[in-house]
């Protein structure tokens, strides 16, 4: 069916809405939080309330884009005695500036990206840097006021203590401890298993099986902004209706596959919507192109991306100061380049 029959709606990042209606007029509404997604026999009824009137109203769609990402919900770990802290506690999603913490003694929890990010920035900076992770990896000299420390075992009102027993005095404490899934205004009738660990059965990690006229853009973990741009791209090929999607019955048989395949390789069943290392992300590349006809990403692009996780770990302080360069669809060259200043002159 041509696009310009359908309306369609978009809902981005904080579940904001863009509204297509027919003859591809584009009118945004912006301003516009999404409070429920529910079929109704042949169609979507999407509700939302305008911010700044309150008001809420529903568009009938016949095609719903969800795309809110996977870094818009905080996981926020609980301890014994964490509300007796008396400190300030935030997760690294609300982090702005390491001037906010200079001269204290912070607590970083989690090594992943942010937690590495953040005893980068603020090692320099802090009285003390406190940063409890399990992550072996090339640990550089950060500085002499860091020190890293096991699991938490409880808080106090001024500190905390560790599972080696030993106690630390602290000012702030940044959880730097990932996101989870978070799709509140899915009705139950869109015939998918939500919470905030994963979100299925979606085939190709973005169509809901039983209601094909839903996908997912973005539900995808570890992956490339490349994969994202192929996710959109086969989205809105799939509302053009430049291809016809496989039976219910056999998306469903891929998505079972998947499962399967997974478990082989150990990953357990929160790893259903994780776009996995090695040679996966290309081949999810290839797939989406075979079956939508979009751009084929090339292969070098996830060789760069495996190189870099495994670099990454091996050249904390310096793995950014390096360019990369396309030779060809299956080759790169990657050469030193320090930045100087300040690599990301962002006024926050």
């Amino acid at each position: 069916m041509p696009l310009y029959y359908f309306r369609i709606l978009l809902c981005f990042n904080y579940n904001y809405c863009v509204n297509f209606n027919k003859f591809l007029h584009l009118a945004a509404k912006f301003q516009s939080y999404i409070t429920s997604i529910k079929w109704d026999k042949n169609h979507w009824n999407v509700t939302y309330t305008k911010v700044d009137s309150k008001e809420n109203r529903t568009e009938e769609c016949d095609f719903v884009v969800v795309s809110n990402g996977v870094f818009s919900a905080p996981v926020w770990p609980k301890f014994e005695g964490q509300d007796r802290f008396n400190g300030k506690m935030i997760h690294s999603h609300d982090y702005k500036d390491p001037e906010d913490y200079r001269n204290h003694r912070v607590l970083v929890v989690g090594a992943g990206p942010s937690g590495l990010d953040l005893a980068i920035y603020l090692s320099n900076v802090t009285a003390k840097l406190l940063h409890s992770h399990h992550l072996k990896y090339n640990q550089p000299f950060f500085s002499d006021t860091y020190v890293k420390k096991p699991d938490i075992q409880k808080f106090t009102s001024n500190g905390v203590y560790f599972q080696d027993n030993s106690f630390e005095e602290i000012d702030d404490v940044i959880f730097a401890t990932g996101y989870e899934y978070s799709h509140p205004f899915l009705d139950k009738n869109v015939g998918l298993t939500a919470n905030g660990k994963f979100l299925l059965p979606l085939y190709q990690h973005m169509v809901n099986i039983h209601h094909p006229t839903m996908v997912f853009v973005g539900a995808v973990k570890k992956v490339l902004n490349k994969v994202i741009d192929a996710q959109a791209e086969y989205a809105a090929a799939l509302a053009a209706g430049k291809f016809k999607l496989p039976t219910p019955e056999r998306m469903l048989k891929a998505w079972l596959t998947h499962v399967r395949d997974m478990k082989a390789r150990g990953k357990k069943l929160v790893d259903v919507n994780l776009i996995e290392d090695g040679s996966y992300m290309d081949d999810y590349f290839a797939n989406l192109t075979a079956e939508a006809g979009i751009y084929r990403r090339p292969k070098v692009l996830t060789d760069i991306r495996n190189f870099i996780l495994e670099f990454r770990l091996d050249n904390l302080l310096t793995y950014r100061d390096y360019d990369y360069k396309l030779i060809d669809d299956e080759h790169f060259e990657m050469w030193y380049n320090p930045r100087l200043g300040n690599p990301c002159p962002l006024d926050y």
